[in-house]
């Protein structure tokens, strides 16, 4: 049985398809990548990689995507 720390970690690291959890996934993803200046097209590229609609990314997803590649890089 999972605690409820042990799933926060979880998400966190992108394995859940929660909306913050994808949003982390992106964000390591980009994060190997080492560049700060990430075009529209490497963006849509690295959600659909990563199994995200880049449609579906709101201003808050991105402002939590940038907040983690910070902390990354």
């Amino acid at each position: 049985m999972f605690e409820p720390w042990m799933l926060g970690m979880i998400e966190d690291e992108g394995y859940m398809d929660t909306s913050h959890g994808l949003n982390m996934r992106v964000a390591k993803y980009l994060a190997k990548n080492g560049s700060d200046d990430i075009g529209n097209d490497e963006f849509r590229d690295a959600c659909i990689a990563c199994g995200v609609d880049p449609d579906s990314i709101t201003s808050s997803d991105l402002k939590e995507i940038q907040d983690k590649l910070n902390k990354l890089t």
